[in-house]
Formats: structure tokens, sequence, C-alpha cells
């Protein structure tokens, strides 16, 4: 072997042991800065997701990713397949986010999922004293807010929250970060801090961050499923993916349930997993002050039956199909009525004498967070077993209202219960049905200059049934740059929704505008509820420079062109 040929094989030897070294720097600096490692392979199920769920109240300083945060926040209110991941009780999703962290304050954009500042001078340390002052080892800290302009029911803001609460619960067990939902607050001296409008009421605030103490083995608890329903079943969806696939429907197929789509429904909401604090079993959603007043009911074509927790059974209430009964109490929500299955969230005022530790029976702002937790749990679940589902807040806005006594006189049920919300589950129909079919949108052809604003204008049709909330999303390319609601939407009518996109942080090209309508029929085809995509082109903003050489250019094209010409002329002659 020649010197050369030495020199070069001792050159590749070289460079491949730097490469080596290189990788295993990585990986030892990826460990000890990225927080502690995970001794469970991911993604968990959600069934053991929903098992793992605990409140955490102490953390290690480490702070988490941006992208950890954003995954959270994403799951808890973003948007999923163009539908948030939380779902519309009343009238208009009403939630601001503002997650606050030792750099300072931030509010999520569920549009793009992303956080722009808020205010740098107001950090996590600021606002200890109005969050119960702790705990200050946590990375962040979520500050969940009501925009009372996008919705005046402070109720139904409460139970969005509970949505939110839940969500967050799963996204932390699932990337085994730690959370808790903290609502003993300060909520003015919250507002103060961010500086916020009075519009705007800081409802609880969530921890987030690295538990200090690792989750504990969970699952459902089979030790307590002793009654008439089936062991829960893990499903082969995660928490992301059974997200991911929510669907809000309007139809479903006339198949019922079957007794284990029951099982993990009701277990999903109120039941027990095998994890234990303070010598009793944690339960598949949180409560304010541990108290778990809520009761479930279900209604099928058999008839009405209680959820008994503690021994995963059902009781039978009442006999017979009290469905089409129930839905006509909601005002004109009788769609409900053909889901197979209509769950029933009550309040059990006499748990605990009634005290909610939220003001008693003017506020009741903790119940409606309950409330919330188990209605976002029956979707999940619903979503992992391919099943659809929707909410009936209608007509129930007021607490403890006509409805609700209604409510009670057909179940016949106490004074002491109070009916809260329906939610009607189904399976998945793959017959078309067009609720709601798309117009046009307008300008069907354009050119806009870069940083200016273009107003778009939508125009739908209900061509089926009545649709308490219609939304509609436009996108620009995979960015949303505008969503709106079409409330209590009649058959046979048609709405035009305009939207302002401003062009700004927007490269020049080629854009395409699209939308999708929520809800969505649950078939297969759904070419009449789709928008035609339109081309916009962003073209570059003229400045007085670009002007003056386009000018100038155009000067000189001119004058060769003559030239040309007198040449021309002369080879002519």
């Amino acid at each position: 072997m020649t010197a050369s040929k030495i020199r070069g094989f001792g050159m590749k030897k070289t460079i491949t042991v730097c490469l080596i070294a290189c990788i295993i720097f990585y990986l030892v600096f990826h460990f000890y800065t990225s927080g502690p490692v995970s001794s469970v392979t991911l993604p968990y199920s959600l069934e053991e997701t929903i098992s793992r769920r605990l409140s955490t109240r102490n953390y290690i300083s480490v702070d988490i990713s941006s992208q950890q945060l954003l995954d959270v926040l994403w799951a808890a209110y973003g948007y999923a397949n163009a539908h948030r991941s939380a779902p519309l009780i009343g009238y208009d999703h009403s939630l601001i986010i503002f997650p606050v962290n030792a750099t300072g304050s931030y509010q999520y954009i569920p549009e793009n999922n992303s956080l722009v500042t808020h205010d740098l001078s107001v950090n996590k340390e600021t606002i200890r004293s109005h969050d119960q002052g702790w705990p200050s080892d946590a990375s962040a800290v979520l500050v969940v807010v009501w925009n009372s302009t996008k919705m005046s029911n402070g109720f139904f803001a409460s139970a969005e929250a509970g949505c939110f609460v839940q969500n967050v619960y799963l996204a932390a067990a699932s990337l085994d970060l730690g959370t808790c939902c903290v609502g003993y607050i300060e909520s003015a001296g919250l507002r103060s801090d961010l500086g916020l409008s009075d519009d705007l009421t800081p409802l609880l605030v969530m921890p987030l961050g690295y538990p200090a103490d690792p989750y504990p083995p969970a699952s459902p608890n089979y030790d307590m499923m002793t009654g008439n329903l089936p062991p829960v079943q893990y499903s082969n969806m995660s928490f992301k993916e059974a997200t991911a696939n929510v669907t809000f429907a309007h139809h479903w197929t006339a198949e019922n349930l079957s007794q284990q789509e029951l099982s993990q429904l009701l277990w999903a909401t109120y039941g027990y997993t095998n994890v234990t604090h303070d010598s009793t079993y944690h339960r598949t959603t949180p409560s304010a002050y541990g108290i778990y007043p809520l009761v479930i009911f279900v209604s099928n074509a058999t008839g009405v039956y209680q959820y008994l927790p503690e021994t995963h059974s059902v009781v039978e209430l009442l006999s017979g199909d009290k469905r089409w009964e129930m839905e006509k109490t909601c005002s004109v929500q009788t769609w409900a009525a053909d889901a197979p299955a209509l769950f029933l969230v009550a309040y059990n005022s006499s748990y605990n004498n009634g005290d909610t530790g939220d003001g008693g029976a003017v506020s009741h702002e903790f119940i409606e967070v309950d409330s919330g937790a188990a209605v976002q749990q029956l979707f999940l679940e619903a979503s992992a077993f391919n099943l659809s589902a929707n909410i009936v807040s209608n007509s129930l806005e007021t607490w403890n209202g006509a409805t609700a006594e209604e409510l009670r006189n057909i179940l016949n049920l106490p004074q002491s219960l109070i009916p809260l919300y329906l939610i009607p589950i189904g399976h998945k129909t793959t017959t078309p049905i067009h609720d709601v079919a798309a117009a046009n949108i307008t300008p069907s052809q354009t050119m806009v200059i870069a940083g200016t604003t273009l107003d778009i204008n939508v125009t739908i049709q209900n061509l089926g049934d009545y649709v308490e909330n219609c939304s509609l999303t436009l996108y620009a390319n995979a960015t949303v740059i505008g969503n709106q609601t079409v409330h209590n939407f009649l058959d046979g009518t048609t709405s035009t929704l305009t939207f302002t996109w401003n062009t700004i942080g927007f490269e020049m090209g080629n854009y395409t505008l699209a939308a999708s309508i929520e809800p969505v029929p649950d078939e297969t085809n759904t070419d009449n509820n789709s928008l035609d995509d339109i081309q916009i082109i962003i073209i570059p903003e003229f400045s007085t420079a670009v002007l003056v050489l386009l000018m100038l250019a155009t000067f000189l094209i001119v004058i060769a062109y003559k030239n040309k010409l007198g040449c021309l002329r002369l080879s002519l002659r």
C-alpha cells in the first residue's frame, strides 16, 4: 500500500470517528436538555391516556419546549380537519388562551396554531399572587379567559372551558407532562396584570410542566366493573388521533349502539380508573373539590337509564322511547332525536349540600366546568370508536330554567337534579345528505398587491334540515384566514359571509382560496358541500423606485424599437 493510500485511509477513519462523536454528543446533549424521558412507549391509546389523567401539584424546574406547548394548545383548542377540538356550546367559541412563562405572556392563535407576544413584562411570577401562588416550578401557566363579546352566556363559557380543561389534561398525560385545573383565582387581579378589557374575564388557570413524580401505571378500574356493562376495552386510537377524528353530526344510521359502545362512552364520561389519590380512586374527568356531583343518563329506543359509576352499570328509570319528548323541549332541535343514543348530563344539587365552591346556586361556574369535561370525554370516546356526536344547548341557556323543568317532568326526576346538556351519539352515516351547499365565492379571480386587504364574499345555502350553528372556515392555501358562524340557519335560506384577508406576511405568488363548512354531514360524498376553489395572485407593491424603473425600461424599449425601425428603413432603401 502506497503512502498516499495510507494517508487517504487514515483521513476516512478520522472523518468517521468525528461523525460518530458528533452524533453521540448530540444525543447526550438532547437527553440532558429536553426534559425527562418517558419509560413507556408512546403513543398511549385514548383509554390509557384517560386512565393516566391526574392533577399534578409538584413540578421540576425544567422548561417545556415551544413545540410541546403548541401541541398541548392545538389538542385543547386548535383546529383539526377544519373544526375546533372543543365542541361549540352556545352560539360561538368564546375563549382566549394566554400562556404565561418566565419570559412573558403570550396569546394563542388557534387559526394557525401559533403564539403571539402579549406582554413581555408580565410573566408567571407576576401573576402568582392571583392564581393561588402555585406552582412556581411549572414551566408555563395557561390563563383561560372568557370573551363575552363573542358569546354572552357565562354558563356556556364555563362549560367550554371545561372542554378545554379536559383536553389539556389528556394532552399533558399523552406527552408525560403534568397539569392541574385551578379554579379558585383572583379574576380581577389577573385581568389587571394582563391588561385586559372589562369584557375579558379570566375563568381559571392551568400550570403545565414536567411532573416531579412520574405517572403511575394506569388503566380502567376493572375491579369496580361488577355491573351489567361489559368491561372497557382499549381502542386503536391515541388521544391525538381521536381529537382529529371527532365528527360533529346531525345525521346517523338507525343502528343502535352496542353494549360495548355504551360501556366505553359511559366509563369515559364519569367512570373510575385504578389510580389513587388520598385513599380514593381517580375518575376519568376532574371535579372541583372532588365532589363529583354530576349524574349521567342515556336514552334510547328501549328506555332511559342512569349510569352508576361505582359498579359500572346502568339502571332503568323509564321504559319506552323518550328521545323525541326530550328533544322537542329544546326548540327545533328534533334532529338530535334521530340519534340512537341521547346522553343527558345533569347536576345533583344535593351533593355536598349544594356547595360547589364557586358562589352556590347563582354562579355554579365550577359545575359547568365539570360538565364540559364530561361532554368532551363523550366526543373523544365516540371518536375513538368511529361514532359521531353533537351537543344541544339551545333552550338550556338559563340555569335550571323552563327547559330543565320540562326535562325533569318527562324523566320523572327529582327537583334536586338540574339538566345541563344533551349529547346525541350514533354511528356515522354513509348516505349522502346535503344539509348545506356552497353557492359561490367572489371574486372569482383577482390580483392583490402585497400588504393590502381583500374582501371575499362566500354565499352558502341550506338545502336540507335546520342547522343550529353552521360554521364556515376560509383558507388561503393551508392557512386559516377567517372563521364565521351562521346561527339558526333555516332550511331553504341563503347567507352571505364577508371575510377580510389582510395579506401582510403572505409571500408573493399564487394562492388557492378554499373553504369548509361545519357541520359537514357524515357521508362519504360531500361534493355539494364543497366550495369551488378560486385563485388569488399576490403581486409586489409598486413603490416609487419600482415605478421609475418600469418607466425607464419602457422608455429604453421604445427607443430600441424606433432604432430598429430606422435601420429597417435604411436597409429597404
